[in-house]
């Protein structure tokens, strides 16, 4: 695992039981830090891959953004998705900004991200910290009275001070990363700190204020 130096453009990461949309409309987040290995990339282009799962293409909005090198997917109930082929939508649609209209299947959508890449993140983080030799150190959450004494730990652990990189609130742990010019020493720190959170199984890693604009289907 490897982190991606383009994920820190005045970004802040979130860590915490209470992230409610990690994945669908935010890409994989472990996907924009981490080097991992992912399933391959459809075949076809979202309309026509989409049409082959039966939906209605009158019902869908798709734009590319070229600076994000993805699209963005509005699906609405017009479109036809439905529990019976929201997998086939999932394998078409994986890479990309995904909205549904229906609330039910845009949750079922998510979970089926999370199933898929939350076990990966977590093997390819443990991988990372024992090539590091960090993984036998890794700090458990049960071991600890407080949220805020296990961010303190997993700071210390790669190499960074009490409350230098993470911010606790409640039982949420938050990462802002630094501003300005960052060392390759930097980047490897706080990769080791994106595995470590990520290994430990205790929450989501998402980026606030990097999600799509918003979709609709009105023309």
């Amino acid at each position: 695992m490897s982190l991606n130096k383009n994920a820190f453009s005045e970004s802040t990461v979130q860590v915490g039981p209470d992230r409610t949309r990690p994945i669908a409309d935010e890409k994989q987040p472990w996907n924009d830090f981490f080097v991992i290995d992912l399933p391959a990339p459809p075949s076809k282009p979202p309309i026509e891959a989409l049409a082959d799962c039966g939906l209605d293409a009158q019902g869908l909005t798709v734009s590319y953004d070229e600076s994000a090198e993805r699209y963005y997917i509005y699906i609405s109930t017009r479109a036809g998705a439905r529990k019976a082929n929201l997998q086939c939508i999932w394998d078409a649609t994986w890479p990309e900004f995904v909205q549904l209209e229906d609330k039910q299947l845009q949750e079922d959508y998510e979970e089926l991200s999370n199933n898929r890449f939350e076990p990966i993140a977590i093997e390819s983080a443990k991988e990372s910290l024992k090539n590091s030799g960090l993984l036998e150190r890794l700090p458990s959450r049960a071991n600890f009275t407080s949220t805020a004494e296990f961010a303190i730990a997993i700071e210390h652990l790669c190499g960074f001070a009490t409350n230098q990189i993470l911010q606790v609130n409640g039982d949420e742990i938050s990462m802002v990363p630094h501003h300005g010019s960052l060392s390759d020493s930097d980047f490897e720190r706080i990769g080791c700190v994106f595995s470590a959170l990520t290994a430990s199984g205790e929450g989501k890693i998402g980026i606030i204020g990097n999600a799509p604009p918003a979709i609709s289907d009105e023309k």
